[in-house]
């Protein structure tokens, strides 16, 4: 009788070993998940946001007239980067023009919440029209 009693003893410490060492390596592997599906959100934000800025970049670029100088845009987008009201936001993108020496140039920011997650610069000349009546 001792014997079986020892033996059921040894399996029992056996298979509480085994199943800590599964939980162990089950928690390791729920965090590689969840880190892998944070750094995935992460650069499918950044992507966007460079997708976004240079358009407006592009924009600036094709028409400089579209954005009035030294005043900010701001755009507001939902957490699916669908165009939102401020209140819905969950990122934005600033937008300001400078002017200096016939030199236009645009800044685009783009934020999550108060992170800024992109950023992009770009400088245009402006040709002054001399029109002689």
């Amino acid at each position: 009788m001792k014997n079986i009693n020892r033996q059921t003893h040894i399996f029992i410490f056996e298979l509480v070993i085994a199943i800590a060492f599964f939980a162990l390596a089950s928690s390791i592997c729920v965090q590689f998940f969840v880190k892998a599906h944070s750094l995935s959100k992460e650069t499918n934000d950044i992507n966007i946001s460079m997708n976004l800025a240079t358009g407006y970049v592009e924009e600036f670029l094709n028409d400089p007239t579209i954005y009035q100088v030294n005043q900010e845009y701001i755009h507001y987008y939902d957490e699916n980067w669908k165009n939102c009201h401020k209140k819905n936001s969950t990122y934005f993108i600033k937008i300001y023009c400078s002017d200096k020496d016939s030199i236009e140039t645009i800044h685009v920011r783009v934020y999550h919440y108060h992170k800024k997650i992109y950023s992009i610069t770009s400088d245009q000349y402006i040709k002054e029209d001399n029109h002689e009546s």
